[in-house]
């Protein structure tokens, strides 16, 4: 039997899981966006627009904390089915995960903005 201080680091280390996984989710949206620009910039990949998006050191930036975020989420997860019972840990990251990716995307987007 897994005790209470194990089940509580268990939700901890799964909490952090799903906070990473759902920023590399919306920082592989990020991304996506990005690469949408540079493949359709006037000029093809050597055009202003697409130089301007490839120069700019934010987008590095998000390349390199999506990066970290997923190995973060990973790591993360190992960590919590180590400290519990994997028939705890999945439901709550599959929910933690599914609602933080929901609720970053409708933040950072404004998906329901008039």
């Amino acid at each position: 039997a897994v005790g209470r201080g194990h089940t509580i680091n268990a939700l901890t280390w799964t909490v952090l899981s799903a906070t990473c996984g759902a920023v590399s989710v919306l920082l592989g949206k990020c991304l996506v966006g990005l690469v949408a620009i540079v493949r359709h910039a006037q000029g093809g990949f050597g055009g202003p627009e697409a130089t301007s998006v490839l120069s700019a050191p934010s987008s590095y930036i998000i390349l390199v904390v999506f990066v970290f975020a997923a190995v973060g989420a990973l790591i993360s997860l190992n960590l919590a089915l180590a400290a519990g019972e994997a028939l705890l840990v999945i439901p709550w990251l599959t929910v933690m995960n599914t609602l933080l990716a929901i609720l970053g995307g409708i933040s950072y987007f404004e998906e329901f903005s008039s």
